[in-house]
């Protein structure tokens, strides 16, 4: 008796060759899948030397509970050479790919959180799952400094959207979804404007200095215990320590799987990429989530079934 792969999943045959049972492959792909505590990508593939790049694609997150229990992508303070979570002062920009479903138990989904140990000086930007506007929103200790609500659901279920997010150095804040820009209102700018209907807005203090323990993406929001991880396939996000310009983000947007760490089109700003997760896995143990050398920690995400065309 054996495992071998066929019909595109592994079983067990006898030594007649004849199976022992159709589930072993899904059964086990399944305990991988729920594995907490594993490095592997969820999928079980060719064996080495065999494996299409084809077979495996996106990162899936099974969202859960805000916290330590959520699943969740981070950077550590082993980046702080490139992204210094103190001090966002030049700017920053997140950009990158999310198929979302509907499933959540709380009223919010993270996107991307940072903030003191114990959720103070906090820097989010966050889905609404009850009416899918994107919110983004910044903290003096736990007193909200800035907040925008998109006056749009750009929110998509069950497709890939390119999402970004960009703040530059003198406070200016856009959102983009599929290389556009889109609409918000801005709810709080403490000693400035609050305008409805713009596609971009110049708060009047900037996001403050504060020793801010690591970067979360997609779960692990420490303000609020009604906010869950994000359930969801995520592909190709990148990190950025300026503000990338609109021709910019729609060129990422018009190249799915692109390099990030190189040029397209008027996409210009490798130097100041910080990290790049693309997912786009060739091998069954997950070390190729990008830069993981550079502090990324992977909790609980596991390979998806598509990407972006």
């Amino acid at each position: 008796m054996g495992l071998v792969f066929k019909n595109d999943q592994w079983v067990l045959e006898k030594d007649s060759g004849k199976s022992f049972t159709a589930l072993a492959g899904s059964a086990g792909g399944k305990f991988l899948r729920s594995s907490a505590t594993s490095f592997l990508t969820g999928s079980l593939l060719l064996p080495s030397g065999a494996v299409s790049h084809s077979n495996i694609f996106s990162a899936r997150g099974a969202g859960g509970l805000t916290g330590d229990i959520s699943s969740r992508i981070s950077a550590n303070r082993k980046v702080s050479k490139d992204l210094d979570l103190d001090d966002f002062s030049s700017g920053f920009t997140w950009a990158g790919w999310i198929k979302s479903f509907s499933s959540a138990s709380n009223s919010n989904a993270t996107i991307f959180f940072s903030s003191l140990i114990d959720g103070g000086s906090a820097l989010i930007f966050r889905r609404n799952v009850i009416t899918d506007n994107v919110v983004f929103e910044y903290y003096n200790d736990n007193s909200l400094r800035g907040k925008v609500t998109t006056n749009s659901t750009p929110w998509s279920d069950g497709s890939w959207v390119h999402y970004g997010v960009t703040f530059s150095s003198s406070n200016r804040l856009r959102i983009y979804k599929n290389g556009n820009q889109i609409q918000f209102d801005v709810n709080t700018d403490t000693g400035g404007s609050t305008p409805t209907n713009v596609t971009s807005h110049t708060f009047n203090t900037n996001i403050p200095n504060a020793a801010r323990v690591d970067f979360r993406m997609f779960g692990g929001d420490l303000r609020t215990s009604t906010n869950d991880g994000l359930t969801a396939e995520v592909f190709n996000i990148g990190f950025w320590n300026e503000e990338l310009s609109q021709s910019e983000i729609s060129a990422l947007y018009n190249n799915p799987g692109h390099n990030l760490s190189t040029t397209t089109g008027s996409y210009n700003s490798q130097n100041n990429l910080v990290f790049n997760c693309k997912f786009d896995q060739t091998a069954a143990d997950g070390t190729n989530i990008a830069f993981s050398d550079r502090g990324l920690v992977n909790r609980s995400f596991v390979s998806g079934s598509s990407k972006p065309n």
